[in-house]
């Protein structure tokens, strides 16, 4: 349901946080869809993960450890 909200507006920017948690193989199959049709649209697609086999989904990255004193 919070997908189908998110996504009537058609934004731009998507921003998703924890997008694959407590998701089954058929939700992650979705989440993957979904944001691949948007990147490839042309929008903007940002992910917050604590997952690394999400992350490894993303193109670019940023990994806030990279940015600690």
């Amino acid at each position: 349901m919070k997908y189908a909200a998110a996504l009537l507006a058609t934004p731009l920017l998507l921003l998703l946080d924890e997008p694959t948690a407590n998701l089954d193989e058929a939700g992650l199959a979705m989440v993957e869809d979904v944001t691949g049709e948007w990147r490839a649209a042309g929008r903007v697609v940002v992910v917050a993960t604590n997952r690394p086999e999400t992350a490894a989904r993303c193109g670019d990255q940023l990994c806030v450890e990279d940015f600690a004193p």
